[in-house]
């Protein structure tokens, strides 16, 4: 009897958080994905999608990894994760539109892979070549993706301890660790040597040299992001905050140092230019405002427990979905405008309430979402459909249970 009421308390708490997929999975622009090493799983976070709690949706993606370190997503839409457990690189498709649940289609594991953790695309989209940084030598590597051949990148340049990076087309950005207590003794221990340091360092992937960005305010780096002005974004987990370092001069600010941050790890950027980190100890991922430190968003609890590394789908692009569809508030009225396009791609309530909230993510991530929208927009339907062929325009408020009210529906640009 006990066994059946713990089974059954389980099983309630896995339907409140979400199931693995059990068909194809579909990445929308501004989505997360998360590699979580307690869960051992990659994770999607649909900001825009919510449940009747005010949640947004998680999914496992696929489950079944060792110790996952990093996550991106190549030009063919598949994931790509770094699993430093496994000392291996996976490709994982998530066999979006099919009846079948997301699978490994590719593993990469040659020998020189030992213990990757940072992990990035580079290249052009009929020639991408994979970036991992490998924690047993200290080194950065290069996987070539039609063959899986892997070899190191700048021989001369090594890390105490290479943690996350970020690739340009003539650089790699680098977040080292460093040779700090608990971790692995310098692997060039003599006094005041830099590489003994936590540090954020530039390589010239071309000439292969090395310039080393030392913050003094930085404990232990780990996650790196390059933002939209060219100068650069650092996470720091012993230090529990997130600094920018400026890419001419070196000086470095701290621009957000939150009680909530107990161990962060990797950072992304959406298209808005906010900031996406993981936080390994805190079980949770927060949307940081770079301007003023703030935390906008806090994605925790479901499937979350260990997040290592995180990506956003489609960043690096502007906001708006390729349709053109936006949304906007005007004097406490929530206006949404979708096109033609997207109102016939998402012509059910179901559908179209998930687009609106995800509108209102992309465009002001800090507005409350409106909750329930799957119930509230059925006896509108009829009349919003009737704008198919030109566009719609719906406007209304939230109601104290954030809840929309909508006051007016008509065609785009009424």
């Amino acid at each position: 009897m006990r066994r059946s009421i713990a089974f059954l308390i389980l099983a309630v708490a896995l339907l409140g958080a979400g199931l693995p997929a059990r068909a194809g999975v579909t990445l929308q622009q501004g989505d997360i994905l998360v590699a979580d090493a307690v869960a051992k799983a990659v994770i999607l976070i649909e900001p825009g999608v919510t449940d009747k709690s005010g949640n947004a949706r998680q999914t496992v993606v696929y489950q079944g990894l060792n110790n996952p370190r990093s996550i991106a997503v190549d030009n063919q839409g598949n994931i790509l994760v770094a699993d430093e457990g496994a000392n291996a690189v996976y490709v994982i498709d998530p066999m979006t539109g099919k009846q079948d649940p997301p699978k490994i289609v590719r593993t990469y594991n040659a020998s020189l892979l030992q213990q990757p953790y940072g992990l990035a695309l580079s290249g052009t989209v009929t020639a991408p070549v994979i970036y991992v940084t490998l924690g047993s030598n200290g080194r950065i590597a290069t996987i070539d993706p039609s063959s899986g051949v892997a070899q190191t990148v700048c021989q001369s340049v090594y890390f105490q301890a290479p943690r996350a990076l970020a690739v340009t087309a003539a650089d790699a950005l680098v977040a080292d660790y460093g040779a700090v207590p608990g971790n692995q003794p310098p692997r060039n221990p003599q006094p005041g040597d830099v590489e003994n340091r936590s540090r954020l360092v530039k390589v010239d992937l071309a000439a292969c040299t090395q310039i080393n960005f030392l913050c003094s305010q930085l404990q232990t780096a780990t996650g790196v992001a390059i933002n939209s002005d060219g100068n650069y974004y650092l996470s720091d987990s012993a230090g529990q905050q997130l600094l920018q370092v400026n890419s001419t001069n070196g000086a470095c600010t701290v621009i957000s140092k939150q009680p909530q941050y107990q161990g962060p790890r990797e950072i992304a950027l959406q298209s808005d230019g906010k900031v996406v980190m993981a936080d390994y100890v805190a079980g949770a991922v927060f949307v940081v405002d770079p301007q003023g430190g703030a935390i906008l968003r806090t994605f925790s609890g479901g499937w979350l427990r260990g997040p290592n590394g995180v990506f956003v789908v489609g960043a690096g692009g502007p906001p708006p979905p390729p349709s053109g569809s936006s949304f906007q508030v005007v004097n406490g009225t929530y206006v949404w405008k979708i096109t033609a396009a997207d109102l016939q791609a998402n012509n059910t309530a179901y559908l179209l309430a998930a687009l609106m909230n995800r509108l209102v993510y992309q465009y002001n991530p800090q507005q409350q979402q409106a909750k329930d929208l799957v119930d509230t927009l059925p006896p509108s339907m009829e009349q919003i459909l009737t704008y198919t062929p030109t566009g719609v325009q719906i406007q209304g408020t939230l109601d104290s249970a954030s809840k929309l009210v909508i006051s007016s529906i008509g065609p785009l640009g009424s």
